[in-house]
């Protein structure tokens, strides 16, 4: 069956078992169904809930305007039964649906007309709106944390897309397409610690010292424990810092340093991000956070498999439907990383210059400018000092690219290759 020939929002349901999959339910003992071989395709519908708290549940048939309706068999964990929708079926398929879920069937009912279908699914809509903002706050209440956000602004406002709002933040809006969405803002606030907030959003989460759209803002405890030896150093361009913790050494570089180094040569951003320590957070504890993220944004896997998801700005109908058109300027993209390495949750700004890898690596030479092997050919990192504890803020600086428009840039890379999260 064509998924995408059906009615929205229909036309977003996603197979996991096809016709003739087997399940086995044999983990639940005291369940009367033991498995099930799937009569036809079964899936669920993003965006709606099922009386179990997860995904609702469809049977999609093969026959075009064939029957629609809905089964309703027990669970152990809820009350009142579960309701799996179908669509697009025979009757046979519906005889055999029935027969395969007999020993747990409570109801099974087929509409007159499909139209009746849309009306039942109302009530169980997540009514979850996608996510319109990702805003990165930071503390103002010392003349260092003023400081740092007043030449964050400075490189940030080298960026084309980027606008200073009355409050002093700075919100960097997609270009194209128009009117897509989340919009990045950085701004300071009457918070402890940087925080990072997505608005709207049905979550929370704690990563360290870093509260992710807090549930409140103000009364938690910040661990305040920071390096045991902090040294000044210089080279040829100015003053950077040798950090110790333990037996680790850690360069970092002022971020006064990295606005004027980079001042006139920033012309775009590519993405802003937050790694994630897996030493602060379970996998199943990171999944249901992506899970929750992929709900109200489009979210793409990286395509070569590390925990790297993407969000892609993307309009009211891209999100509901999918991104099929890649032009430039659909940045800045959002990327989460399950960092199984640094043992600090970090923020990253990934802005690409004007300047050549030489220029670059002159600019920002060893030890505080560094390259992760695998990318080393795209930018240069630099680790940024700042005034908190238990945080990493680093600059990917890119190379100048003399073929813009590619796919990594229009993000049909992560679309095409990846793969939405559902």
């Amino acid at each position: 069956m064509n998924i995408s020939a059906l009615p929205a929002p229909l036309n977003t349901i996603v197979i996991e078992n096809e016709r003739g999959t087997y399940k086995d339910f044999h983990a639940s003992s005291d369940y009367p169904l033991k498995g099930v071989t799937y009569p036809v395709d079964y899936g669920y519908l993003p965006g709606y809930l099922g009386e179990d708290k997860a995904d609702l549940d469809f049977f999609v048939g093969s026959e075009e305007a064939g029957l629609s309706g809905f089964v309703r068999v027990s669970r152990p964990d809820t009350e009142n039964g579960e309701t799996k929708f179908f669509i697009n079926m025979s009757a046979s398929d519906v005889e055999k649906v029935n027969e395969a879920f007999k020993p747990v069937l409570l109801e099974s009912h087929t509409y007159p007309v499909q139209k009746e279908l849309f009306g039942a699914l109302e009530p169980f809509k997540t009514n979850l709106k996608p996510i319109q903002n990702i805003i990165y706050k930071f503390p103002r209440s010392i003349a260092n944390d003023q400081d740092f956000f007043k030449y964050l602004c400075a490189i940030l406002l080298e960026l084309p897309n980027a606008q200073l709002q009355e409050d002093h933040s700075v919100k960097i809006i997609t270009l194209k397409p128009a009117n897509a969405f989340p919009i990045t803002t950085f701004a300071q606030s009457d918070v402890p610690f940087p925080q990072l907030c997505f608005d709207p959003a049905e979550l929370s989460l704690s990563v360290g010292n870093v509260q992710v759209n807090p549930e409140q803002t103000l009364d938690y405890e910040i661990d305040d424990r920071g390096f045991t030896q902090v040294i000044t150093k210089q080279d040829v361009h100015g003053a950077y810092y040798e950090l110790h913790a333990g037996a680790d050494t850690i360069y970092r570089l002022d971020i006064q340093e990295v606005a004027t180094r980079l001042k006139s040569h920033i012309v775009r951003i590519d993405h802003t991000g937050f790694n994630v320590p897996s030493a602060l957070i379970s996998r199943k504890s990171w999944e249901h956070f992506v899970g929750s993220i992929a709900k109200q944004s489009n979210l793409y896997k990286y395509p070569t498999g590390e925990d790297w998801p993407f969000i892609l700005p993307a309009t009211s109908t891209e999100y509901n439907a999918e991104i099929t058109q890649f032009p430039v300027g659909r940045e800045p993209k959002f990327e989460l990383v399950y960092d199984i390495y640094s043992p600090v949750p970090t923020i990253q700004i990934d802005v690409e210059t004007n300047l050549t890898r030489v220029q670059i690596e002159q600019l920002f030479p060893e030890p505080y400018g560094i390259s992760f092997p695998e990318l080393a050919d795209f930018f240069r990192t630099v680790y940024v000092q700042h005034p908190w504890s238990g945080l990493a803020i680093r600059f990917d600086i890119r190379f100048r690219n003399d073929e813009p428009g590619g796919d990594w840039e229009t993000g049909k890379w992560l679309v095409t290759e990846g793969g939405r999260i559902i």
